[in-house]
Parts: structure tokens; C-alpha cells; sequence
């Protein structure tokens, strides 16, 4: 029995060096996006997507209006990206496009970064923090839009290892940027802004041109209303918590706060992807929605210390958030539909909820209801958090593609799925993709040989290749580890 319990704990053990080995040597292999999302979550970190919003750390924040106008702005250029997808893949194959995103993204932060010290002219600082509101949102959306074309190429093996490091390296740079005063912190954030695209403008030159903006145009699907709800109730959650009480975050404190709710949030993800061989499926629901329902429930526990559910709930949402690029990643990468469309409807659903939480929040604290709806609030999202995860989860959702799939379809498109993420998680070369199905399905050396017109010493090079790859050394083995596959897939 001993022996049986320090066996599962080398294993453990074995599985976490490994998971953290792959982790550098993502990033190590892909240093150009890594070092694109780095500068990225700096920014959006401080400014955007985070219960800890560095929007109130500006001064200017009377209202929630200029966090409203930087939801408002993002949700419209979702929409737009949505509606006009091929216009826009065909506009941002052109060298200004980026120039346009990174003179917003820069130029919009540093009108927020200014308007604090124009108190004294009123006017021109709340014009200023709305042009900087306006202007980052738009430039968020288009940025974000744009890595998800580099994440249809990668997979959804290398945006989980790429989010999560990234996401600690940045965490440790916003700790960081929170030591200095308010001027260091606005260059460091530009250099970010600026970094980012740069960085981004790197990344894309290292795929094929033609592919990268064609990708998936010709998939038709339908829409994963699961997969919208599911949004739309995360971003609801997360816009009532930014809202709940602004100012319980800001200043030196709030931002050490963030960086090391993420920081876990990133270590929480990477522990339980590994542990639950990555099945996007069930950490989104069983983990990530039950750690957001923690951060209200801290809320309505703990009244008198909104850090602490804060805290929790920065931690879910750093999860949950990643998790949800994944689930685009495969989106786009396995089932070969289009990265626009997809990353634009989900986050158009993400940010619409996040909207409507914030608006929530301000009308009740118009009508001086919000002591009371506070905690009303708070208590409705612990139970309705687990709740919608439990009617949200399924193991056909991968299959089903979250109901993007008719029923006819899912058997074939299922089958295709499966091989395409193995092939984005292993590596495997077109070539080797193909051979991995005919393995699968029992198929000898001479066979496939006849299928792909091959000769039969190529076949088993190509054999030899997989077999390194998977880490695996025969047939039966790969035939298993298809087998393990599915069956995390449909558990």
C-alpha cells in the first residue's frame, strides 16, 4: 500500500516536471509570441479584463464611465470583427493595420496616463481618459483578435503553456511597475502598449502569409450558444466584481494584489491542466466556474474585506480566462473554423456580460441601493455560478464543438478533431498526422504505403518520427494513447 502511494507520488511528481519542462520549451521555441503576450497582459493587467481595474488608479475615476466606454468600445469592434470578418483579415494583411492597432493601443494609454495631472482643467481630463478609453478598447480587441490567428497555427496545447508563462512573467512585471510613481508607471505601460505589437508584427512573419489570414474562412458552423452563455456569465461575474468597490484595489496594494492573484491563478491551471491531462472541458466547469462562485462567496462571508473575495476571484478569472483561449485555440486549430469568428463571438459575449455587470452595479449605486445590493448580488452569483456550470457541462461539448456541430456531423468532425489536437499538441507534420490516423485505425507499413503513394522505408521513417514524438515505441501503444485521448475527451 505504501509502496502503491509513493509510486502515484513519483508519478505526480514526474507529470509536474514534465508539464513545467514543456512550459520553457514553448516558450523557448516560440519567443516571439511569448514575449507579445508578456508585454500584452502587462498592459491588460492594468487596464483591461481584471476585477482589480488600474482604471480608478488614474484619478479620474468619479464614475465607472470610462470603464464603460472601454467595454462599450471593445464590444462594438467585436461585433464589427464578427460581421466583417473577410474585410478585416483582408485590412490586416497590410503593414499600416498594425501601425493603426499599436498608435491606439500606445497613444490611448497615454492620454489616460496624462489626464491625471489636468485635475485642474476638468474638461480636458475626462476628455482625455474617455479619448484613452475609446481608443484602448478598440486596440484590445483588434490585438487580441490578431494573436488568436497565431493560436489557430499553435494549438491548444501551446496557448495553455504560452498563457501561463506569460501570464507569470507579466505578473512579476506588474509587481514591479507597481513600485514606481505614477510617471515611471505610464512609460513602462506605453513601452508595453508598444512592445506588444511589436513583438506581435515578429510572430506573424514566421507563418505562412496566405494561411494565416484564410484560416478556416470556408467552416461553416454554427453557433456554440453553450460556449456563449458560458461567456456571457463570465464576463457578467467579472464586471460585477470590477464594479462591487473600485477603490478596494487601486494604489501600490492593488497591484500586488493582481500580480499575485494571476500569478496563482496561472499556477492553479498549469497544476490541474496537468493533473486532468488537459481537458479543457471539465477544469472550465468543475474547477474554474466553482473558484469564481469562492470570490463571491468570500464577498458575502467577509463584507468587511472586499480584498480577500477579490483576491479569490482574480485568481478564477486568470483561470477561467485562459482556459477560454484554449477552448478558441481548438476552436480554430482542431475544428478549423475561423480564429476572427470565433475569438470575436466569444469575447463579444464575454465582454457584453461584463458590461451589463458594470451597468448593474452603477445604476444600483445611483439609487443608493448599492450597500444593499452589494451583498444581494454577491449572493446570487455564488449560487448561480455553480449552477450554470452544472446545466453548461457535457462530455459532448468537445464533440459537439459546445453545439457548433449538428448531431450528423459529430461522429466524422469528432474523429478529426481528436487527431488534429494530438497532431497541434505532439507536433506532428502534415504528413505525420496523416500517418498517425492510419496507425490508429490498425493500418500496417504496406497499406498506408498504397494509400499516400509512398514508398514503404518513407512510411517508416515517418513512423519512426511519430513514435519519438508520441513517445511511444509500437502500434499498440500509439492505438493506446489515442484510446487515453478520447476518453479524457468523452469523460
Amino acid at each position: 500500500m505504501k509502496s502503491a502511494a509513493l509510486g502515484a507520488w513519483s508519478a505526480s511528481l514526474d507529470r509536474g516536471r514534465r508539464v513545467c519542462w514543456d512550459v520553457v520549451e514553448t516558450a523557448r521555441s516560440q519567443k516571439q509570441v511569448f514575449a507579445a503576450l508578456v508585454c500584452y497582459w502587462v498592459w491588460q493587467l492594468f487596464f483591461f479584463q481584471s476585477p482589480f481595474s488600474g482604471l480608478d488608479k488614474a484619478g479620474v475615476l468619479v464614475t465607472g464611465v470610462p470603464e464603460i466606454c472601454l467595454l462599450g468600445t471593445s464590444l462594438v469592434t467585436y461585433g464589427l470583427a464578427q460581421r466583417w470578418e473577410v474585410l478585416l483579415s483582408s485590412a490586416a494583411e497590410r503593414r499600416f493595420y498594425l501601425v493603426f492597432v499599436g498608435t491606439a493601443l500606445a497613444g490611448g494609454t497615454v492620454c489616460f496616463c496624462l489626464a491625471p495631472s489636468l485635475v485642474l482643467f476638468p474638461v480636458l481630463s475626462w476628455t482625455l481618459a474617455l479619448a484613452g478609453s475609446i481608443a484602448m478598447g478598440a486596440a484590445a480587441a483588434l490585438y487580441i483578435i490578431e494573436m488568436s490567428r497565431l493560436f489557430s497555427q499553435l494549438g491548444p496545447r501551446f496557448a495553455l503553456f504560452l498563457g501561463v508563462g506569460s501570464l507569470l512573467l507579466a505578473a512579476l512585471g506588474l509587481g514591479l511597475v507597481s513600485l514606481l510613481p505614477f510617471a515611471g508607471q505610464g512609460a513602462v505601460l506605453v513601452g508595453a502598449a508598444v512592445g506588444a505589437l511589436v513583438f506581435l508584427s515578429r510572430a506573424r512573419s514566421q507563418f505562412p502569409r496566405k494561411r494565416l489570414f484564410s484560416w478556416g474562412q470556408d467552416t461553416a458552423m454554427r453557433k456554440p450558444i453553450k460556449l456563449l452563455v458560458t461567456c456571457f456569465v463570465q464576463g457578467a461575474a467579472l464586471g460585477i466584481m470590477s464594479a462591487l468597490d473600485p477603490s478596494a484595489s487601486s494604489g501600490m496594494q492593488g497591484s500586488f494584489l493582481t500580480a499575485t492573484a494571476f500569478a496563482l491563478g496561472a499556477l492553479v491551471l498549469l497544476a490541474t491542466a496537468g493533473l486532468l491531462s488537459m481537458d479543457f472541458n471539465h477544469l472550465l466547469y468543475q474547477i474554474g466556474f466553482p473558484l469564481m462562485a469562492l470570490g463571491f462567496l468570500g464577498h458575502v462571508c467577509l463584507p468587511g474585506n472586499v480584498g480577500v473575495s477579490e483576491f479569490l476571484f482574480g485568481l478564477a478569472h486568470c483561470y477561467v480566462y485562459v482556459l477560454m483561449t484554449c477552448i478558441c485555440s481548438y476552436f480554430s486549430n482542431c475544428l478549423k473554423c475561423s480564429p476572427v469568428w470565433i475569438v470575436a463571438l466569444t469575447t463579444l459575449c464575454m465582454v457584453g456580460g461584463q458590461l451589463v455587470g458594470v451597468l448593474l452595479v452603477e445604476i444600483a449605486g445611483a439609487l443608493s441601493l448599492l450597500p444593499m445590493t452589494a451583498m444581494g448580488l454577491s449572493g446570487v452569483m455564488t449560487f448561480l455560478l455553480p449552477v450554470a456550470a452544472l446545466l453548461l457541462l457535457s462530455n459532448d461539448n468537445p464533440v459537439s464543438g459546445w453545439g457548433a456541430m449538428r448531431p450528423d456531423q459529430r461522429g466524422e468532425e469528432g474523429d478529426r478533431a481528436l487527431f488534429a489536437k494530438i497532431a497541434s499538441d505532439y507536433q506532428l507534420t502534415a504528413r505525420e498526422h496523416e500517418i498517425t490516423e492510419y496507425l490508429a485505425r490498425g493500418r500496417n507499413k504496406r497499406y498506408i504505403s498504397q494509400e499516400l503513394d509512398l514508398s514503404e522505408e518513407t512510411v517508416k521513417t515517418h513512423m519512426g518520427n511519430i513514435y519519438r514524438k508520441l513517445l511511444v515505441h509500437s502500434q499498440q501503444e500509439l492505438i493506446d494513447l489515442v484510446e487515453k485521448e478520447r476518453q479524457a475527451r468523452d469523460r
